[in-house]
């Protein structure tokens, strides 16, 4: 017996049951829509759930403008910052930026941040080690003083890196030799060592 088709509303219904289920899911192992003033949406959740369950290591975060990759992002943070021991995050982004992630993990997930070289000295050691949650700006972050710091504190459990495309390096049209900008050569030594 062949089971008649599903009408669009029957479909639609059914979306809006699979994407619930999916944010329960995730609230339950994470906790990490406790605290949100946000509502995600079902690509949102999905993105969540595939970072959070998932074992692997890296994501790109790469929709098109307006779509929520730092409401994304907040989620993926505060599942993070909620277990036990909380883990260590750290945002990398344009300075201009800096104080807009500040402000929206703030209002959004209330998550409280501090900035490196506004609420926070970056120079000394023991603040890097006793921070779980730090915002940075590239062009600091890839100073020599800054980086060897880095070194002894430690690797940050999430990294995240805003406007990654400004840590790209270019393959040579005429030699095919990789033109690598300090960000990228800064970001590639980073990654290995941290």
């Amino acid at each position: 017996m062949k089971t008649p088709p599903l009408d669009d509303g029957e479909v639609s219904a059914f979306r809006c049951r699979l994407a619930a289920a999916v944010v329960l899911s995730e609230h339950h192992q994470t906790s990490c829509f406790t605290r949100a003033a946000v509502q995600p949406l079902p690509h949102q959740v999905h993105v969540v759930d595939r970072v959070l369950t998932g074992n692997r290591f890296g994501h790109v975060l790469a929709d098109d403008v307006g779509l929520g990759k730092t409401v994304e992002a907040g989620l993926i943070i505060a599942g993070l910052l909620r277990q036990e021991p909380p883990l260590r995050v750290m945002v990398v982004c344009p300075a201009g930026l800096a104080l807009q992630w500040q402000d929206e993990l703030e209002d959004l997930f209330n998550l409280h941040f501090m900035i490196v070289g506004v609420n926070l000295n970056g120079t000394l050691e023991a603040s890097w080690r006793n921070q779980t949650a730090v915002i940075v700006s590239i062009d600091r972050i890839k100073r020599p003083e800054y980086r060897e710091l880095l070194q002894h504190v430690g690797p940050f459990d999430l990294v995240i890196c805003d406007e990654a495309h400004r840590l790209t390096a270019r393959r040579n049209a005429i030699n095919q030799d990789l033109e690598e900008t300090l960000n990228y050569r800064f970001s590639n030594s980073w990654w290995k060592t941290g």
